[in-house]
C-alpha cells in the first residue's frame, strides 16, 4: 500500500471541487493507494504524470517519488489549466 502526500496547493483545489468530481478524485487517489494507476496516465515531461478524469475535464499530475516514505501529487487543476498546472509539478519536483 502506498501513502500518498499531498501539496496544500492540491488540498485547496481538492476542497474547492463539487462534491461529485471530489468524490471522482477521491476514487482515484485511493486506488493509487492500493498501487494501481491506470493504464492511460501519461507522462507530460520528466517523471511527471497525468491522470485525467474524462468528461470532467479534471486532470492529477503526479510522481512517485519518494520523500518520507510518501509518493507526492504535485498539482492538479481542470483542462483549461493544464499548462500552468504541469509547470507547477515541474518547478515543486526540484
Amino acid at each position: 500500500m502506498l501513502v500518498l502526500g499531498k501539496t496544500p496547493d492540491f488540498e485547496r483545489w481538492l476542497n474547492d471541487l463539487e462534491p461529485k468530481d471530489r468524490s471522482l478524485v477521491e476514487t482515484r487517489l485511493e486506488s493509487f493507494e492500493e498501487g494501481y494507476f491506470p493504464k492511460d496516465d501519461k507522462s507530460v515531461g520528466g517523471k511527471v504524470m497525468e491522470t485525467r478524469f474524462m468528461g470532467r475535464g479534471l486532470r492529477v499530475y503526479y510522481t512517485k517519488l519518494k520523500i518520507q516514505g510518501r509518493d507526492i501529487i504535485l498539482a492538479a487543476g481542470e483542462k483549461g489549466t493544464r499548462r500552468s498546472s504541469r509547470g507547477t509539478s515541474r518547478r515543486r519536483r526540484h
